[in-house]
């Protein structure tokens, strides 16, 4: 692993955490594409849904498992590619490794570029297969190059490993890469964690309080053009008066909670100055914006308390119109007015 002695990692049930689970990835740059990470507590989720995990092979209760978690109702679940949620139906990850995503208890995944990093925390009895082939002295998801298309698979139920990724186990942590020195790396030890980004760190520190169950979160460059053309942006009243890059914020990231059966997010940024008066901007720009993908105000989408400054965070708390946080998920992907340079 590659937390040091006396650092959390990623952890289960009351030893997670956000911050945990960036000690327990490897650090990377932001690249052309910038560096995005998922976390999530799949037995908090399954709680907050109130519901119970299902086991393996259980389709009914796999079907139903799912639809209470997927975001059509107040719980919304955003997990890497490799824990295998859209291939618990056909049980192909099972199959292929020995466990799926039903004894996943914890994840944490990283992407940069075409790079990936995931880690889980699984339950006690959840083993790798003895069969899985190897490659450089690790396990691999299929024969062949770790990085290289997966020929041996049916093309019509290839599951998350299409591309052959490296894998182990230590204890209940499982850890997976298309890139064979990152497991490695992990295995061993060495190296920095994604911790060490200290605009990364800082937000996932803001989220913790708030105890999500699900997280993404996102560092480097947000111009990019996303839904109407770049120049429609919002009335300059709506933004900080700086506009240099230094003032904008440089890492955000989104937390998915669940009070009283209402979806509830918190949506952090990390500025490398001025976030105090960067609060303000944020409250109305969450407030009175206006979606450069929809054209609608984003007050259709959802209600917006008033920002909170935390040093160099600032934390909003949204409440989705629709009770799912999945909306404000689509929205920093799409790289939306509020998550989008030239609106703060």
């Amino acid at each position: 692993m590659l937390v040091g002695c006396g650092t959390p990692g990623l952890g289960s049930g009351a030893h997670y955490s956000v911050s945990g689970a960036l000690h327990e990835l490897p650090y990377v740059t932001p690249g052309d594409s910038g560096v995005t990470v998922l976390t999530g507590d799949l037995d908090d989720a399954t709680e907050l849904a109130g519901t119970s995990r299902p086991k393996a092979g259980a389709t009914s209760a796999i079907a139903a498992w799912l639809k209470v978690t997927d975001g059509s109702g107040p719980v919304a679940v955003q997990a890497p590619r490799e824990v295998g949620l859209d291939w618990l139906a056909t049980d192909v990850v099972g199959k292929q490794l020995g466990f799926d995503a039903t004894a996943v208890k914890t994840f944490a995944g990283v992407v940069v570029d075409d790079a990936s990093f995931t880690v889980e925390t699984v339950a006690g009895k959840a083993k790798l297969k003895k069969s899985l082939p190897m490659y450089g002295g690790l396990n691999a998801t299929g024969k062949g190059t770790p990085g290289s298309i997966d020929k041996g698979l049916d093309s019509l139920d290839a599951g998350p490993f299409t591309v052959i990724e490296s894998i182990a186990q230590d204890n209940d942590l499982v850890a997976m890469s298309p890139v064979t020195n990152l497991v490695k790396s992990w295995q061993d030890g060495k190296g920095k964690s994604l911790a060490d980004n200290v605009s990364l760190a800082a937000v996932a520190e803001a989220l913790d309080k708030e105890h999500p169950y699900s997280t993404m979160l996102y560092a480097g460059t947000f111009a990019r053009p996303t839904g109407n053309p770049p120049t429609d942006q919002l009335p300059v009243a709506s933004t900080v008066v700086s506009a240099r890059a230094a003032d904008r914020f440089d890492a955000v990231g989104i937390g998915a909670t669940v009070e009283k059966g209402r979806a509830h997010a918190f949506v952090s940024y990390h500025f490398a100055k001025d976030a105090k008066a960067a609060g303000a901007a944020i409250t109305k720009l969450w407030q009175d914006g206006t979606s450069k993908t929809t054209r609608k105000p984003l007050a259709d989408l959802v209600t917006a308390r008033t920002a909170d400054v935390d040093g160099d965070v600032v934390t909003i708390e949204l409440i989705p119109k629709q009770n799912s946080a999945a909306v404000i998920f689509r929205m920093l992907e799409r790289f939306d007015t509020p998550f989008s340079e030239g609106t703060t």
